[in-house]
């Protein structure tokens, strides 16, 4: 997990239209150690990608550009609110408006995605599965894999009431991994293939991040495996002393190990972090 202080400081854009970082702010240390930020931040409600242990800052579409968010004007051209649109799965509610830095706080409900260099967000729409409609889940990844395909992944969990390992009164209300599903994504032909094996890679699933990395380069991780954490937040949040879901699984039969004892990872949820060390050390060195 990531010190309270690597937290402290976040990148802070002088401009939407800026791509750089400008200058950091110096925020409260949160004693749960959480990445906090401030109101100051970006009065737009605009989207950024911090690095919490550089400071650095990349600034990603306007929010403007979102399928269901509009932005209503007042006479001198200055946004004065965010509509917000609910049409959800087969739920139609009314829109909502925001103030332009309230809307941060808000559950779009909708995936959208931008590549590096867009300068528009692009809505994925209904999602269409095995010919049914399903709603998006926790418990489902899309990942590029490093020779360019789009993986889909997804996770099948035993979840209360239907656990017969649980015990009524033990207050241990987790959640556990049977299964990992490998689906190879074809845009063409809008299908997917699902996929046993990926050899000489490695999966790594979670509630931050989701990654598959060469073998290669990482000697000490086993191939054709997923290491997965907890990404059900809801267990996490109201339960966050019981056990969480960690481990590593074989790709081909499923089979799981422990990766480190429960001991330290109650809260909060463990997360995936890729330090670039050459980076880190130029920041320490400012």
């Amino acid at each position: 997990m990531l010190p309270t202080h690597a937290c402290a400081t976040w990148g802070n854009t002088s401009s939407p239209r800026h791509r750089a970082c400008s200058t950091l702010l110096n925020l409260p240390v949160t004693m749960l150690g959480f990445c906090t930020a401030s109101r100051k931040i970006d009065e737009r409600s605009e989207l950024h990608l911090v690095n919490p242990l550089t400071g650095e800052q990349v600034a990603l579409p306007s929010v403007m550009t979102i399928e269901h968010v509009k932005p209503i004007f007042d006479v001198s051209g200055a946004i004065h609110k965010y509509e917000l649109s609910y049409d959800i799965w087969e739920v139609s509610l009314p829109p909502s408006l925001h103030d332009p830095s309230d809307l941060r706080e808000c559950l779009y409900f909708k995936i959208s995605f931008a590549r590096p260099g867009d300068d528009k967000w692009t809505w994925v729409g209904q999602v269409i599965m095995d010919e049914m409609t399903y709603p998006i889940c926790e418990s489902m990844y899309i990942i590029q894999a490093p020779w360019g395909d789009l993986l889909q992944v997804s996770r099948t969990v035993e979840v209360l009431p239907n656990a017969p390992w649980y015990v009524p009164g033990s207050g241990n209300y987790r959640a556990r991994t049977l299964k990992t599903k490998v689906c190879k994504v074809d845009l063409e032909a809008k299908q997917l293939m699902e996929i046993n094996r990926l050899p000489c890679h490695i999966l790594f699933l979670g509630h931050n991040n989701s990654l598959c990395l060469s073998a290669e380069g990482h000697p000490g991780l086993k191939s054709n495996h997923a290491y997965f954490t907890d990404d059900l937040k809801e267990l996490t949040v109201e339960y966050k002393n019981s056990t969480r879901d960690m481990g590593v699984m074989d790709l081909e039969n499923s089979v799981k190990k422990d990766i480190v004892s429960q001991i330290w990872s109650n809260w909060p949820c463990p997360t995936w972090i890729t330090p670039n060390l050459m980076k880190l050390n130029l920041a320490f060195s400012k």
